[in-house]
């Protein structure tokens, strides 16, 4: 027994669960959700967003419409699915998602990091992340669920981690197009960490028949991106 000042300092066993959700929404899981801004980019470079206060504004109006009303419900019902081990629902649902992405440079980012998860899972042992590899309709929501139902993620944990790793992703990826800074790009997640529990609320009570979202904005840009001349991001 080591003590010091007369606390016990025997090592403390931790959460694997909890481990295993940080390793998933870790910003370094080898997937690819670097080279995605989502529009972002074209966004900045056309003067739509300039700073501090714009980028938290289309940010914040994301996670409150898109990510709430399309990704959110759809990575609990994959979870759902994945846990009764009904494929036929993943796919379907699968489907669901690849129609509801807003452009065809979405869609592929959606598939592109889906297909790098399920292979990164199935090298790592997760044997039914295997028939997903070259699955045209993986999705990362998708191989996200799958990896929280293996190794043992629960449910809302599960949905909290994947909100987080998306706005962290996005706020990255403003801090590198506009000379945002750090500190500022910490205010902006501060801030909108609060918002998640809202959207994770909203999804959740989300019937089927309700899923999705009108963007505009993100359609338009998106797509402009897809033939921007000049780009740091691959969406």
């Amino acid at each position: 027994r080591n003590t010091a000042m007369g606390r016990d300092l025997r090592p403390v066993a931790g959460d694997p669960a909890l481990a295993s959700l940080l390793r998933l929404s870790s910003p370094t899981l080898p997937v690819g959700g670097y080279t995605g801004s989502e529009a972002l980019e074209y966004a900045i470079t056309a003067g739509w967003l300039a700073d501090e206060e714009a980028i938290r504004s289309w940010i914040g109006g994301r996670l409150s419409h898109s990510f709430a009303g399309v990704d959110l419900p759809l990575l609990l019902r994959f979870r759902d699915a994945f846990e009764r081990a009904d494929h036929e629902a993943a796919v379907a649902w699968s489907r669901t998602l690849r129609a509801l992405r807003e452009s065809f440079e979405l869609a592929r980012q959606d598939a592109a990091m889906g297909r790098a998860l399920a292979t990164l899972l199935a090298d790592l042992g997760v044997e039914s992340a295997e028939p997903w590899r070259a699955q045209e309709l993986a999705s990362y929501p998708a191989m996200f669920a799958l990896g929280a139902v293996e190794w043992g993620v629960d449910r809302d944990a599960a949905v909290t981690g994947f909100a987080f790793a998306w706005l962290e992703n996005q706020v990255a990826a403003a801090v590198k197009l506009l000379p945002l800074g750090q500190t500022a790009g910490q205010r902006v997640l501060g801030e909108l960490l609060d918002c998640i529990p809202a959207a994770i609320q909203r999804a959740g009570a989300i019937e089927d028949s309700r899923l999705g979202a009108s963007e505009p904005g993100l359609a338009i840009a998106s797509a402009l991106h897809e033939t921007q001349y000049s780009r740091l991001f691959r969406s």
